[in-house]
């Protein structure tokens, strides 16, 4: 696993706070659209399941620039608990660092570990780890560049 990252959230934590979004899949399309600037080729995104305790897929969707097209998708999936399957080629995975370890037919796949939010003087960060993907401290930057602009 590639070390720690954390960047500024504060933003999109706000806008979550005074919209009906979930703050995942925002986190998730930050991370996706660093990854498309930065020259990365994702086509899906995938994701654990945890709306339902009892039942912890691992779901996948296309990556979409439009965030509301992207939103509404995994809230389908997420509720309709969709079971993903096998994994479509181009994907990249999203992992809550708390969920414990990723399933053994999963640790090949490029996977952000994403932890806890932390808040800090009234300002909010989200650490990061990744593994299967090597990216340095210029994405983290982007990826709060594009934290800022949501």
């Amino acid at each position: 696993m590639q070390e720690n990252f954390k960047i500024n959230v504060t933003k999109p934590v706000n806008k979550v706070k005074s919209t009906d979004l979930l703050f995942y899949p925002v986190i998730m399309h930050i991370f996706a659209q660093g990854l498309r600037v930065s020259g990365f080729r994702f086509d899906y995104s995938a994701y654990l399941n945890t709306l339902n305790e009892d039942n912890k897929d691992v779901l996948y969707q296309a990556l979409e620039a439009d965030f509301n097209a992207y939103f509404d998708t995994y809230v389908r999936n997420c509720f309709c608990n969709r079971p993903a399957g096998v994994l479509p080629q181009n994907t990249v995975l999203f992992f809550p660092a708390n969920s414990g370890t990723v399933d053994e037919k999963y640790k090949n796949i490029p996977t952000f570990f994403i932890y806890d939010i932390e808040e800090i003087n009234d300002e909010y960060f989200i650490k990061f780890a990744t593994s299967n993907i090597h990216l340095n401290a210029d994405f983290a930057n982007l990826c709060e560049e594009l934290s800022e602009l949501f």
